[in-house]
């Protein structure tokens, strides 16, 4: 299709030209200055005045001028007067103009400076509003000086009809929808896919042929046996030669499909396509052309792959919060469909630091009102904090830890208690040291502990701790 789509192109370019093919060679010099002559009767291709017509060189251009011309023609609907700018190279700091008319006092359709066209790249039309159908160049150029950068290649420029022509740009969008049984029923993106395939290659090291994978990248979709498809596309359009302005709903849209149908009219932006059948994969081109009988020199395509028991990937889930939902869209309508989600735990962390230095003083087997209590109350579990319910703790399995420094000689001088206002069952840690978990109902002499308090079931003695992370401050434990 797009051999054809170019084929087509360079007719209407040769179609265009409404003079002969004995193509008069005009270098822009003094002798045709600020005049303004006809198209030659074989056609005119202008060049700058680096040009020698005799010998056919075309070298720089010169410094130090400022020189124009302009050029008469008719051409017959819907051709237009034209100047296509073949090649152009220009200095920094020299400029080449077009103007909509004649002399330089016309409206300036197109200027350059210090830029490379290459041929074919720029076409200048007159306006409609151009009556008479002339054009004029200029070149201006900056003076001799040491200073003044080397002269550029300079232009040609080939003075022709044509049919005025915006660029178009097709394009295949990306979301698309499957259907089943003429509803739809899921949409999707188009995205780049892969083929994967085993070829054989020629191994020197053994000196025999080898299976290797090889895969080929391509956009497209997925899709089940007996599901249909609907695309959507658009064309990007350029609004430059002013002579009318491309659109959607006035663009002939052709849909091919790839199972040797094809949809195609006017303003047809969507097509429905709910004939494939065979397992294998379908090349789905959109080709455009503007009312002005315009062909985009590109197409867009999208590749559609039928498959029988398709898998739908499930990608990494999102990281969700305790009692949120998450919709997971898999399988076609429960056939090989199965997910299996690993149990979410939750755990709620709360921290809290009473940074205070006390000092405990000595004293052998201190109880009672006679000791030195430093309290720290916890209050901060949130409501759905807790192993046990909404903001309780009913076993040291809901406390992550509990750090203290001590700087003291001797450890065994401490008792610590943690205190659960749950009036649960109390818990205790495992391990070295003299830590326990309580319930305010048997809490005898609070905030301490009375050894002989029958719920003080330490399971070691001495100081230190058993379950600790860090040292205490200034000693080793």
């Amino acid at each position: 299709m797009k051999k054809i789509a170019l084929f087509f192109v360079s007719v209407l370019a040769l179609a265009g030209i409404a003079w002969g093919q004995n193509i008069e060679l005009r270098p822009l010099n003094g002798n045709i200055h600020n005049t303004v002559i006809p198209v030659d009767p074989g056609g005119t291709r202008l060049f700058d005045d680096g040009f020698d017509k005799n010998t056919g060189v075309d070298d720089k251009y010169s410094r130090g001028q400022d020189l124009w011309v302009t050029i008469t023609g008719a051409c017959d609907t819907p051709n237009v007067f034209v100047f296509k700018i073949e090649s152009a190279l220009i200095a920094e700091g020299d400029t080449m103009f077009i103007y909509d008319g004649v002399g330089i006092t016309a409206p300036l359709l197109w200027y350059s400076t210090g830029y490379e066209f290459y041929p074919r790249t720029v076409r200048v039309f007159a306006s409609p509003s151009n009556v008479a159908q002339m054009l004029t160049v200029r070149l201006k150029t900056a003076p001799d000086s040491p200073e003044a950068p080397t002269p550029g290649e300079g232009f040609v420029i080939l003075v022709d009809c044509d049919k005025p022509c915006e660029s178009i740009t097709p394009h295949i969008d990306s979301i698309f929808y499957k259907t089943r049984n003429g509803e739809i029923y899921d949409f999707g993106r188009i995205k780049l896919l892969y083929d994967v395939d085993t070829i054989m290659v020629w191994d020197d090291a053994i000196g025999d042929s080898v299976p290797v994978l090889d895969s080929s990248a391509f956009y497209g979709v997925n899709l089940c046996r007996g599901d249909g498809v609907i695309f959507t596309g658009h064309c990007d359009y350029s609004y430059t030669t002013g002579w009318y302005t491309p659109s959607d709903s006035t663009s002939f849209f052709l849909w091919d499909l790839g199972m040797g149908d094809s949809i195609m009219g006017d303003g047809v932006t969507s097509v429905y396509y709910d004939q494939y059948y065979n397992l294998k994969c379908y090349e789905v081109v959109l080709h455009v052309t503007d009312e002005r009988g315009c062909l985009a020199p590109t197409s867009d395509n999208v590749r559609v792959r039928l498959a029988q028991n398709p898998l739908k990937t499930l990608f990494t889930l999102a990281d969700i919060c305790n009692r949120d939902s998450l919709i997971v869209n898999m399988g076609y309508d429960g056939d090989n469909a199965t997910l299996t989600l690993k149990r979410i735990e939750f755990i709620d962390v709360t921290t809290k630091t009473n940074d205070i230095r006390v000092f405990i003083p000595d004293g052998p087997n201190c109880q009672g009102p006679n000791c030195y209590t430093a309290p720290v109350e916890f209050t901060e579990f949130s409501a759905s904090a807790g192993g046990g319910g909404g903001g309780t703790v009913s076993s040291e399995g809901d406390i992550c830890s509990i750090c203290v420094n001590y700087e003291h000689e001797f450890m065994g001088d401490y008792t610590l208690a943690i205190l659960c206002p749950t009036y649960g069952n109390p818990a205790y840690p495992q391990g070295h040291g003299r830590a326990v978990l309580k319930t305010k109902e048997n809490e005898t002499n609070a905030p301490g502990v009375n050894p002989g308090d029958p719920d003080y079931h330490p399971s070691g003695t001495g100081g230190g701790g058993g379950r600790f992370t860090g040292l205490p401050l200034g000693g080793n434990g």
